[in-house]
């Protein structure tokens, strides 16, 4: 079935295997962030605040990865090429800030967590 949509799409490259693994790492750390993330409920307002819109610009990152996966599955390196090289830079480096932000708002409001995770490193 590849083969014969490869032939009627020349511009059909087939699945890249590297470009699968890296976005598959991200992705993996991304939703085990936000799993992790999900765990905490605050009390401030603001707080609760600031964690919804943490978890939504993971959530929309996820989205991201996963649009980005499943277009490379079906189209491979062809539409990897096609995207500006930093695309898949600058949805990993939102997921790292996200989890910084989120880390400095545990800081603050969970500081026993964050001694925690000093502990266990």
């Amino acid at each position: 079935m590849q083969e014969k949509r490869i032939a009627e799409f020349p511009w059909i490259q087939g699945p890249d295997p590297e470009a699968l693994a890296k976005i598959d790492r991200i992705l993996a750390e991304a939703e085990g962030y936000r799993a992790y993330m999900n765990r905490f409920r605050f009390v401030d307002s603001e707080a609760k605040e600031r964690s919804c819109r943490l978890k939504s610009g993971m959530s929309t990152g996820i989205t991201a990865l996963l649009i980005t996966r499943n277009l490379t599955r079906l189209y491979g390196q062809n539409y990897l090429s096609k995207l500006p090289k930093s695309t898949l830079g600058l949805v990993h480096q939102a997921i790292r800030n996200i989890k910084k932000a989120h880390l400095e708002l545990l800081r603050e409001n969970f500081p026993e967590e964050i001694e925690r995770m000093k502990g266990e490193n």
